[in-house]
């Protein structure tokens, strides 16, 4: 942009002042900014932005797993106590059936308690539901084909004749009893029998 300028002086007083001229003068106006540098500023921002958004995701991914293998863990604690709270229950019961004989006086017995009927059978216990009066009970099947390898081949047929019903077993808490889980079992007398599982192990 060409612009021309001049200096005015007062001069005496009543006198018409004088004016000088200025040569011509050419100004040029530039950007501060290179043209190549410019959006560089909001190309930054953007990659902040998105680092941001990829970090709050992977926060929330990691949180949600946590928080699933943490649930996991509770439940596996709590499967566990409730397992060893039920192995003491059956344990409890069975010593109750033997009392102080030296040896379980099981034998086979045949209850009715109202339309409720079951069977014991000879050095054969299981869990049985007393305490129900009619025949809505719960069977269980406790036994398994790894179970039966440590059962001597004389007591399978009474093993495989009783049906063990689920019994419950409950905690108190503030006064009031709550039903936490339960249990169901089969025993047999094997006392006086050597345990062809590892007998051969021994120095005997």
């Amino acid at each position: 942009m060409n612009t021309h300028s001049h200096i005015s002086s007062p001069g005496r007083p009543g006198a018409r002042p004088s004016t000088i001229h200025l040569p011509p003068s050419t100004f040029h106006l530039q950007s501060s900014l290179h043209p190549s540098t410019r959006g560089a500023a909001l190309l930054v921002v953007i990659g902040l932005i998105s680092l941001l958004l990829i970090s709050t995701m992977a926060f929330s991914v990691l949180m949600s797993i946590e928080r699933s293998a943490a649930s996991n863990y509770r439940h596996s604690v709590q499967a566990r106590q409730l397992l060893y709270a039920g192995l003491a229950q059956a344990i409890s019961d069975i010593d109750a059936s033997v009392g102080d004989d030296a040896y379980p006086p099981w034998t086979t017995t045949n209850y009715v308690i109202g339309t409720h009927s079951y069977k014991y059978m000879q050095d054969v216990r299981q869990s049985m539901d007393t305490t129900v009066t009619t025949a809505n009970v719960c069977p269980a099947k406790v036994l398994s084909a790894e179970a039966m390898k440590y059962i001597p081949k004389s007591l399978y047929p009474a093993m495989q004749t009783v049906i063990p019903e689920y019994l419950s077993f409950a905690v108190t808490a503030a006064g009031q009893s709550y039903t936490v889980g339960r249990y169901a079992y089969v025993a047999a007398n094997v006392s006086g029998l050597l345990d062809a599982n590892t007998v051969a192990t021994t120095n005997r």
